[in-house]
């Protein structure tokens, strides 16, 4: 047996106890503590596999270049997809805090997380370029640790609850994981950063997500991984690397891209669909928006959403409007929603009734609708 075995198995056994220590002790016992003491023992397994292993440079600086523009160019394609979907399907609203400190919080430990994994996957594979096995395992292994980030919300114990662990975490995540070991076999380590990164932190930033549900999100990471897969495959075995074959495609992702962005506009604007976007005309909800801003709105809340505090959208004598809703009353078994602007002294003068309400507000979007205002205004 060489010696970079021995180093292999090394790496390879003190990540499998941390696994262990993960889930028998870590999360039974002291859950409070997860995310403090598990990115300080990722870090101590990977600066003990730098001192085993050591770091090699990207193998092909070329490849590395033209992979990251392609990359970029099918992740931009991917979020206008799928939230241009998310007009006809409707959208989610983040879990999570979206006030900063309340990000950073959630934040830390997945960056730390993604950090050391990333630089775990990429010392195995550069340095064992000429074996299957550890790529496999150093996989397989990164791929167990990041289920177990997650299988506390499933009820393992039931059928229902196992075939949702498999269907909706595992497949998706070899499919993930497959590619990420790729890019990190051809590229190195940065675009296998870039890639998670985006797609495992944008979840704690973004403020709504397209409702697809749990299985055809599933399906549609699947997918998209291979597709990934499938392209990078392709750049790495076209050993010239003509690049006017590349700005061709480039640009032809770009045209793709700038496509599914105008028709995305034009959906939104033209409120065909559930959801609108709407300009703001006046300062009466000022400080929360101002005037020239514009508000994403959700045209079809049902009356289980609309709750005290939320932001709708009514007209009264023909005028559009934005208000809170400052109290809700039932009379007669009737409810009715009074409104009033942040800004104003006084509510609104006539309550509403759910038929009234055009709709709620789910996203402001800073000084967007303002050249529409002042076109509005000259006009």
């Amino acid at each position: 047996m060489k010696k970079r075995d021995i180093k292999n198995i090394l790496i390879f056994i003190v990540l499998f106890i941390y696994i262990y220590i993960y889930k028998t002790i870590l999360i039974n016992k002291y859950l409070h503590l997860e995310q403090i003491i598990s990115p300080i023992i990722l870090i101590i397994i990977s600066f003990i596999s730098v001192l085993l292993l050591g770091i090699r440079k990207t193998p092909d600086k070329i490849l590395e270049k033209h992979a990251k523009n392609l990359l970029l160019y099918e992740i931009v394609v991917y979020f206008l997809i799928t939230y241009g979907i998310g007009i006809f399907v409707g959208f989610l609203r983040n879990s999570y805090s979206l006030e900063p400190i309340s990000i950073l919080k959630h934040i830390i430990s997945p960056i730390f997380f993604i950090l050391t994994t990333e630089i775990l996957r990429n010392i195995v594979i550069q340095a064992n370029k000429d074996k299957k096995y550890p790529i496999v395992i150093i996989t397989a292994i990164i791929i167990i640790l990041e289920l177990l980030m997650s299988i506390n919300s499933y009820k393992i114990s039931t059928t229902e609850g196992m075939f949702r662990l498999i269907a909706s975490s595992l497949i998706p995540l070899i499919a993930k994981h497959h590619m990420l070991s790729y890019l990190s076999y051809k590229t190195g380590i940065k675009l296998p950063l870039v890639y998670r990164l985006i797609f495992d932190l944008y979840i704690y930033i973004a403020p709504i997500f397209p409702s697809f549900g749990e299985s055809i999100q599933a399906i549609i990471n699947i997918v998209f991984n291979e597709i990934v897969y499938l392209s990078m495959y392709k750049l790495a075995n076209e050993r010239a690397y003509k690049e006017h074959n590349f700005k061709t495609k480039k640009l032809d992702i770009i045209d793709l891209a700038y496509s599914v962005f105008v028709i995305i506009i034009v959906a939104l604007v033209s409120g065909l669909f559930k959801y609108t976007l709407i300009a703001v005309g006046s300062d009466s909800m000022s400080p929360t928006f101002n005037k020239g801003d514009a508000v994403f709105i959700n045209q079809k809340p049902t009356k289980e959403e609309l709750k005290k505090g939320d932001i709708v959208f009514f007209e009264h004598q023909g005028k559009p409007i934005i208000h809170r809703i400052e109290e809700i009353k039932t009379i007669n078994n009737i409810e009715f929603y009074y409104t009033k602007g942040d800004a104003n002294n006084v509510g609104d003068e006539i309550p509403l009734t759910y038929k009234d309400i055009k709709g709620e507000v789910k996203l402001i979007v800073p000084y967007v609708g303002y050249f529409s205002i002042l076109i509005e205004e000259y006009r």
